[in-house]
């Protein structure tokens, strides 16, 4: 504590000494005066700050450095209006050189000192002006908040590129890429077609017009691509975009496409691929269509695994071929091929539905008719797509050049490969991820499979643990990344991304197994299956959230929901469900550390609020492993729309209640979240809820819809919920008599047989309730 007050006093009095002799008639030199104005900036010390840039500022007035450093002194001491004013006169001097850095400081410390947005505006537009290609500038812009009286910043980013002779890339990508990128594109013709003549742009396009000839690429041009920015790659796709147009319809406008390959996509190649006999199970003609719709885009993933081959016709001749490359490239597969030019097959969606063939070196996407709900391919991502398709020709130029150079042949076997997902979300491995590979098996061609390329978080436990039909192939755990490329122009390999779009109650039985035989989570309830307690009542599931979602108040709410609950039902448990840990290698709870530690003391609130705590078992934080054990006992369900819906919903033949915004009541009940992705299940009832605030969201491209918290009506919960259980209750009841008035009979046999037949009618009997 002495050493630090000596230092300050001993700073104290140098900056005394120092703005004594400024304001004198000796001159101090420059390097002394910016090396103790680093120290007051270091320090942090907004009187001496204040002080010195006061005394240094008037006697240099035309050195920038001395500018420069009094605004570093002011800034570090939370001064930033007045570092404003330095940067402002350092920036009007000849002599400063680093005029971007200036300029950088300028607009952040505009932005610290809250002043208009306008002016934050204009220090923004002149930073780019000067780095026309820094997207880090234009991301600093995007983040300054905005009131609904402010200039949107597309306009002022349009009016920027306007004012401007030349075009600023950066510019030009943000507005292209924008929902309003045709007419962006349109109103800034001329800066496009200058983009596209600069000497980027047109290595770019040579390399692309040689990649879709199917030709060597361009040494020279390849290395330049190579080091390219990612946003000007991008760019040059979003300044010319494909048409999209059905096969049928490039016909009839004399794009010269062979009418016997158009007759085979949709005849042959989109031919569903289904276990025969076909022992689905619908709930709803809505389920049936989104299933019947969805089929046929899954076919070519088990046939590529029955046949160990890939047969592609090509559009434009009709010639059979065999993809000479494969990739997953951010969640889409795509397989090139082609005879006398390149067409591309993309699979897209989390299930990787055949959605489009891409024809790129005439602009022409042909749409397969995959699009379910909302277009899966906007310019964008077609444009990030086709920047990484680029820069791996570039980059694989050799493998590329020997794989067009000879074409593997169609009718050849391969090594099959399957290509597994990996974004971090249960709810996308139980639904699109593993769907696929059950399917495989219930197709008996699981053996077919020599490789599986695994990435990520294991929900649920180990690939190999949860598939052990697939024991006979290697199983390649690797590093998460956006693009799986683990063969790039390969002849020899198959790459198959598999996936699909139902949960069939084999693969929630396939998953109960799994978890069941997992170490349970220590200091958790286990359900009676898993050796817990008996249980004395029905089980009410109530799912929790925060930040978006969530139920407003929910402490106080849930807490008085539970005790309507054990007044009515005296023996029920009610569960509390927020976060759950996987069951094997986790690598995504550590980013959702605070919202964890939130639902947490909303279940201890809750728990502690409630009459019968002890009847209120807190899961937050146990494993899915709690999770799915205990979906299975569930008798009704609470909870928001989305994963949390999905974690009891999919596991369960329990009724449910959802909470959702207004915005979710424009669908029909059977179209909604939850309704329609598990086989058998009951379509849950849902209550729409008084939104209050906007749910967060996780970042810009986060465009995920009804995150808003809301306000319940408690009452009409309860009474839903109660409805729902009496009803389940009432149906459980009368099954069980009819069991023991069997066993009385003696016909344990006939019982031993018909029993689950019963249970499935009761399930069903309580859906339709």
């Amino acid at each position: 504590m002495t050493d630090a007050l000596s230092t300050d006093e001993a700073l104290h009095q140098e900056v005394q000494g120092l703005a004594r002799t400024l304001r004198g008639r000796r001159r101090p030199s420059v390097p002394d005066v910016i090396g103790t104005l680093i120290r007051v900036r270091d320090s942090g010390d907004a009187a001496l700050a204040t002080e010195l840039a006061e005394a240094a500022s008037a006697r240099f007035p035309d050195r920038a450095r001395v500018l420069l450093a009094c605004a570093g002194a002011l800034e570090a001491s939370g001064q930033a209006a007045s570092a404003v004013t330095h940067l402002r006169r350092a920036l009007a001097l000849d002599d400063l050189q680093d005029r971007r850095t200036a300029q950088r400081r300028l607009a952040r410390a505009l932005v610290a000192a809250g002043a208009p947005t306008g002016e934050v505006d204009a220090a923004y537009a002149d930073l780019l002006r000067s780095e026309p290609t820094s997207w880090a500038v234009l991301s600093e812009w995007r983040a300054v908040g905005r009131g609904p009286d402010d200039v949107p910043l597309a306009e002022r980013l349009s009016a920027l590129q306007t004012a401007t002779d030349t075009p600023i890339p950066v510019v030009l990508h943000e507005l292209l890429r924008g929902p309003d990128g045709a007419a962006a594109r349109a109103a800034h013709a001329d800066a496009v077609a200058a983009f596209l003549a600069g000497d980027d742009a047109q290595a770019c396009a040579r390399v692309h017009a040689a990649w879709t000839a199917l030709a060597p690429v361009p040494e020279a041009d390849a290395d330049r691509v190579v080091t390219l920015p990612n946003g000007i790659k991008e760019l040059f796709f979003l300044a010319t975009p494909p048409r999209t147009l059905t096969p049928e319809a490039a016909l009839a406008e004399g794009v010269s496409l062979d009418p016997g390959a158009v007759a085979w996509w949709r005849e042959e190649f989109l031919r569903p691929d289904v276990p025969q006999p076909d022992d689905r199970v619908f709930v709803t003609q809505a389920q049936r269509r989104a299933v019947d719709a969805d089929d046929p885009h899954l076919a070519h993933q088990t046939r590529a695994v029955r046949d160990r081959q890939l047969v592609l016709r090509d559009p434009l001749t009709g010639v059979p071929c065999a993809p000479f490359d494969a990739v997953v490239a951010f969640g889409k597969a795509v397989y090139s091929f082609g005879d006398g030019e390149l067409a591309l097959l993309l699979c897209l969606g989390a299930g990787h539905r055949a959605a489009y063939v891409y024809l790129p070196g005439r602009g022409l996407l042909l749409d397969l008719g995959a699009t379910y709900a909302r277009p899966i391919l906007p310019a964008h991502r077609l444009a990030n797509l086709s920047r990484d398709l680029l820069q791996r020709v570039a980059t694989y130029r050799e493998r590329y050049a020997a794989a067009v150079a000879t074409r593997p042949d169609p009718a050849a076997r391969r090594t099959v490969v399957l290509q597994m997902t990996i974004p971090e979300n249960f709810a996308h491995h139980v639904w699109n991820f593993h769907p696929g590979v059950e399917r495989l098996v219930d197709l008996g061609i699981a053996g077919n499979v020599a490789e599986v390329r695994t990435a990520g978080t294991e929900f649920f436990g180990p690939f190999p643990d949860l598939f052990p039909e697939l024991a006979g192939a290697r199983v390649v755990d690797e590093p998460r990344r956006g693009v799986r490329d683990p063969y790039p122009f390969s002849h020899e390999h198959l790459v198959v991304a598999v996936g699909g779009y139902l949960v069939r109650r084999s693969l929630v039985e396939r998953i109960r197994d799994r978890v069941a035989r997992a170490e349970p989570a220590p200091g958790f309830r286990q359900p009676p299956s898993a050796g817990g307690p008996p249980l004395t009542g029905p089980v009410v599931w109530v799912g929790l959230r925060v930040r978006s979602r969530a139920w407003v108040d929910q402490e106080h709410e849930v807490a008085r929901f539970a005790d309507a609950i054990h007044r009515r039902y005296p023996g029920a448990t009610v569960l509390l469900d927020g976060y759950s840990y996987p069951v094997g290698r986790d690598e995504v709870s550590a980013q959702w550390q605070e919202s964890i530690d939130e639902l947490h003391a909303v279940a201890r609130a809750i728990r502690a609020a409630a009459r019968h705590g002890d009847q209120v078992v807190d899961l937050v934080g146990s494993t899915l492993r709690e999770a799915v054990l205990w979906a299975a006992v569930t008798d009704v369900y609470v909870a928001p729309n989305g994963t949390s819906q999905h974690k009891v919903g999919w596991f369960s033949d329990a009724p449910g209640v959802v909470y959702a915004p207004p915005s979710l009541g424009d669908l029909p009940p059977d179209e909604r979240p939850g309704a329609r992705e598990a086989e058998g299940r009951p379509v849950p009832v849902t209550l729409l809820g008084e939104p209050v605030g906007e749910g967060e969201r996780r970042g810009r491209n986060d465009v995920r819809p009804h995150l808003e918290n809301l306000r319940i009506d408690r009452g009409q919960l309860l009474a839903t919920v109660c409805e729902l259980l009496d009803a389940r209750l009432a149906a459980t009841s009368s099954t069980s008599s009819r069991h023991e008035s069997l066993y009385r009979r003696g016909e344990k046999l006939f019982v031993t047989r018909l029993a689950p037949r019963l249970s499935l009618r009761a399930s069903r009997s309580s859906s339709s309730t």
